[in-house]
């Protein structure tokens, strides 16, 4: 995400003049700065996903500290990865 950003910030001062209605320089630009933009978003939700998962997690296990001698805890845990990730 740090080289996205890095690629963003340089992207936005690297702007091209427009001049005698030439701007297909800017247009490229303009279509990679989307790019970029719609890469940084998505690995923030990957990055906000992640943190959701594992804050579900500990949420799961401190009720199960709580309870120790209930055994659906260790399966709801398992359960939770397995449904965001596809493994317990």
């Amino acid at each position: 995400m740090i080289l996205l950003n890095d690629l963003r910030v340089w992207l936005s001062l690297e702007t091209p003049i427009i001049e005698d209605g030439n701007s297909f320089g800017a247009d490229v630009q303009s279509h990679i700065s989307d790019q970029i933009d719609k890469a940084f978003n998505k690995a923030a939700s990957y990055m906000n996903g992640c943190k959701r998962h594992h804050d579900d997690r500990c949420k799961e296990v401190r009720n199960w500290v709580t309870m120790p001698n209930l055994a659906d805890y260790p399966a709801i845990i398992a359960g939770v990865s397995l449904q965001i990730w596809g493994y317990g």
